[in-house]
C-alpha cells in the first residue's frame, strides 16, 4: 500500500516504543516459493511499525484459515480501527471481491456483513484510484473523504465528464511545469 510509510505510522510507532505492542497480528504460512515465510492477514501498520524499531520482536498469531475467511476475519478485525481511512477501506474491498472469492456482490455484502448499497458505493469509490493523475495529485489517500471519492467517481463513468477532467488535469500539469 503506498500509504504504508513511516510518516502515516509515526504514532504507532511512538506508541509501541512507549507502551509495547498491545495486540498481536494475525499472520498465516506463506505459499511455498513466496519471498517471505508468513503472510499478515491483520495488523499490517503494527508489523511495519515494528519493523521500523531495531530490535522490536513483533507479536503474532497463526493462523491456518482459508483466503476467504482470512478476509472476513481482516474485516472484523479492521471494522472500527481508526487507523483506516473508509477510502483505505473501500480500495481494499475493492481488491477482496476482484480476488475471485466471492460469486457476487451480494454474496461479498453478506459474508462481511454489510449492505449492498454500501458494498456499490465503497467499489465505486475505490475506482478514482485507478486514475493515474488520482495517485500522481493525491499524495495522502487516507484524507481522502468516502462520499466525495464516491460522487468523483460516479460522474467519471460519463465520458464528457471524464473528457473534462482529463483536460483540466493536462491544464493542471502545464501550470505545474512553469
Amino acid at each position: 500500500m503506498a500509504w504504508l510509510n513511516k510518516n502515516n505510522c509515526l504514532d504507532l510507532i511512538a506508541s509501541i516504543c512507549k507502551v509495547g505492542q498491545q495486540s498481536p497480528i494475525l499472520v498465516r504460512k506463506a505459499n511455498p516459493g513466496s519471498t517471505h515465510k508468513y503472510d499478515v492477514i491483520y495488523g499490517v501498520r503494527r508489523w511495519f511499525a515494528c519493523r521500523e524499531i531495531d530490535g522490536r520482536k513483533l507479536l503474532a498469531k497463526v493462523t491456518t484459515a482459508g483466503d476467504r475467511e482470512c478476509m472476513m476475519l481482516m474485516h472484523v478485525e479492521n471494522a472500527d480501527s481508526k487507523d483506516i481511512s473508509d477510502f483505505e477501506r473501500a480500495y481494499s474491498f475493492r481488491a477482496y471481491f476482484e480476488s475471485g472469492l466471492f460469486s457476487s456482490q451480494s454474496d461479498f455484502a453478506q459474508a462481511m456483513n454489510i449492505s449492498k448499497g454500501m458494498v456499490t458505493k465503497l467499489f465505486t469509490a475505490a475506482e478514482l484510484a485507478d486514475n493515474p493523475w488520482f495517485n500522481e495529485f493525491i499524495t495522502n489517500k487516507t484524507e481522502v473523504p468516502l462520499i466525495k471519492a464516491y460522487k468523483i467517481a460516479s460522474s467519471l463513468r460519463n465520458s464528457f465528464t471524464r473528457i473534462f477532467v482529463d483536460k483540466e488535469i493536462s491544464i493542471l500539469r502545464e501550470r505545474i511545469k512553469k
